[in-house]
């Protein structure tokens, strides 16, 4: 409806009005995410209403949406929230910026690397390539030595894996990550880190700097505690309880 919406922040959108999304600010923010009362009504694949553009499935026929699609709503079966107006407060928001340092704890294969690969990697800026997606960001910058030149047998990987083809060109995993993998893990991104991975797009550019499992704990604790900070009357709107969300992705 043309007006500027505070984020952070509750918002309750009511039948007939418009919602637009414009520019990032800051250069992060990649992301949104729009909670429908009753979901997306669209059939379930996998269990799910999601969709995997990867295996072309799930959604809108397995592709992006494109402009003029119209998308059903399911039946609402939660009553409005009671959140009237309500903010998430500045003391307990992730620290997002436009160039994050992403917490790395050594992989389990940095035998099989240069003894200074680590280094290099927690050294340089890599820029996030045109071709990542959900699944991984690939990664432009120094490449990494790599003392094993081919793959090795697969093992279970994790969002936050830092995997590194002979190319030496590292890929971060990232929330649609698969099961398993076959190349050497070097590093892997600590939990609480990976949402502000999550706020960039191709283009963007992120560092990596060595942290310990002591550190990473505490960072995860920190990150639920602010998770779970109740949200505070700001004088603005109230939110439909939603059954699921969208992820909405922003221009750069």
């Amino acid at each position: 409806d043309d007006e500027p919406l505070p984020a952070w922040t509750t918002l309750y959108a009511r039948a007939g009005q418009e919602l637009r999304f414009g520019l990032r600010q800051e250069n992060w923010g990649a992301r949104a995410y729009l909670a429908v009362g009753g979901g997306i009504d669209v059939p379930r694949v996998l269990g799910a209403r999601d969709t995997n553009l990867a295996g072309a499935f799930g959604g809108m026929d397995g592709r992006p949406l494109r402009s003029g699609d119209i998308l059903a709503g399911g039946t609402a079966i939660y009553d409005t929230l009671p959140l009237t107006g309500r903010a998430w407060p500045t003391w307990a928001r992730p620290p997002y910026t436009a160039q994050p340092r992403l917490r790395v704890l050594p992989g389990p294969h940095l035998d099989l690397f240069a003894d200074d690969a680590l280094a290099v990697l927690c050294a340089g800026s890599w820029q996030i390539g045109s071709q990542s997606n959900r699944m991984g960001y690939r990664l432009a910058g120094t490449a990494l030595p790599n003392v094993e030149s081919g793959n090795i047998p697969s093992h279970g990987v994790v969002p936050g894996t830092l995997q590194v083809p002979p190319n030496g060109a590292p890929i971060l995993l990232m929330a649609d990550a698969q099961p398993t993998g076959g190349y050497p893990i070097i590093a892997v991104v600590i939990a609480a880190d990976i949402p502000l991975a999550a706020q960039l797009l191709p283009g963007d550019w992120l560092h990596f700097a060595p942290t310990t499992l002591e550190e990473a704990v505490g960072a995860w604790r920190k990150l639920t505690e602010w998770q779970s900070t109740p949200l505070i009357p700001d004088g603005i709107v109230e939110q439909l309880a939603w059954a699921a969300a969208i992820d909405v992705r922003l221009a750069p």
